[in-house]
């Protein structure tokens, strides 16, 4: 009796280090596929670093899908922080300790990469602001430059100029060349000494000519 026992006893633990086995072999294949999401959701975000500028939306479901990923991570160290306690060492000690070291390490490459993609949203919001101060800056300068200039006040007109009255030809049409002075008296009084010089003396409008020394 104490033999069967002991035989059920050691199937019942075989059974239990079976069960356990599969248990690592489980959480090992789930640790795997975390991994590769992680390696996928760490290829995603660099190749969407260029547009978190431009794109909040798909800036906040990266922050859902790293909360998800986060989430399942704790569940999964506390899963094997519960086979470390209830003492099976024996079967997944070695394993639980690689994958903690690896969960680790994961978690503080979420967090440094968390902390870069902040920094990241902070350095483009700050040349966003910087742009558009710029922009403002141009549009006021284009707006004054394409502003008409005032109008010139026009200047006063000039006073008018007295008419000069037209001289008779008895007292102005006198005329010095070389020298000598012409006396020059015409039939017509009304002719002034600009027309009596464009005249040339011509015989027809003159009456008469005296010519003297000085």
């Amino acid at each position: 009796r104490r033999l069967a026992w002991t035989e059920a006893r050691l199937l019942d633990a075989e059974a239990r280090a079976a069960a356990a086995a599969e248990e690592s072999d489980s959480m090992h294949a789930r640790f795997t596929e975390l991994a590769a999401a992680e390696a996928e959701l760490r290829n995603e975000l660099a190749n969407l670093r260029p547009l978190l500028e431009a794109s909040g939306l798909e800036a906040i479901r990266l922050q859902e899908e790293n909360a998800k990923l986060i989430a399942e991570l704790e569940e999964f160290r506390e899963r094997t922080s519960k086979y470390w306690s209830e003492g099976r060492r024996g079967v997944i000690n070695s394993e639980v300790l690689r994958l903690q070291s690896e969960l680790d390490e994961a978690l503080g490459q979420l967090s440094r990469e968390r902390a870069d993609r902040a920094q990241l949203m902070s350095l483009a919001e700050e040349e966003n602001a910087r742009l558009l101060a710029q922009l403002e800056q141009l549009e006021s300068a284009r707006s004054a430059a394409a502003a008409p200039p005032p109008a010139p006040t026009p200047p006063p007109p000039p006073p008018p100029q007295p008419q000069p009255s037209k001289p008779s030809v008895r007292t102005a049409c006198t005329q010095t060349f070389a020298g000598s002075e012409w006396i020059v008296k015409v039939s017509s009084s009304t002719m002034t000494c600009p027309e009596l010089r464009r005249l040339q003396l011509d015989e027809t409008c003159l009456h008469s000519a005296v010519q003297t020394e000085r």
